[in-house]
């Protein structure tokens, strides 16, 4: 099986030894040439210049992925220690949790501290009523 390019290559230097270059069409359509043998080597140069064109734009739009590729690479290396925004939340809702537990549990203690210091002091106040 033969490489593209070399295809590519026998048919341009087919085309350019062709007559049908010849700028008096006539001559050859008078000798016996049919249109359609001119037709066709006009086809084939019609199919390798928009095969150039989009050869040129195949790089041009490598180069440009590769662009993007380097870019997604900055990006990852810029922001691959950074922790996204929602795991932030997840880990803030988190200490708000134990920080809730920990406030009632104080709230709790608190309570019962107060109430202690209350019952003493009014058992105290009680007992000086009593004794007097």
């Amino acid at each position: 099986m033969s490489d593209i390019e070399e295809d590519i290559k026998i048919i341009e230097n087919y085309l350019n030894r062709s007559v049908y270059k010849e700028k008096d069409n006539n001559f050859f359509k008078g000798s016996g040439w049919e249109v359609v043998d001119l037709e066709i080597p006009q086809a084939m140069a019609n199919i390798l210049a928009e095969r150039k064109q989009d050869k040129a734009k195949i790089k041009e739009l490598e180069e440009a992925l590769l662009k993007v590729k380097n870019k997604n690479v900055e990006l990852f290396i810029h922001y691959k220690n950074s922790v996204p925004a929602q795991k932030v939340k997840d880990v803030l809702t988190e200490i708000q949790k134990e920080y809730n537990k920990v406030q009632e549990q104080f709230d709790c203690i608190w309570n019962k501290k107060v109430k202690m210091i209350t019952i003493d002091i009014n058992f105290k106040s009680f007992l000086q009523c009593n004794s007097n």
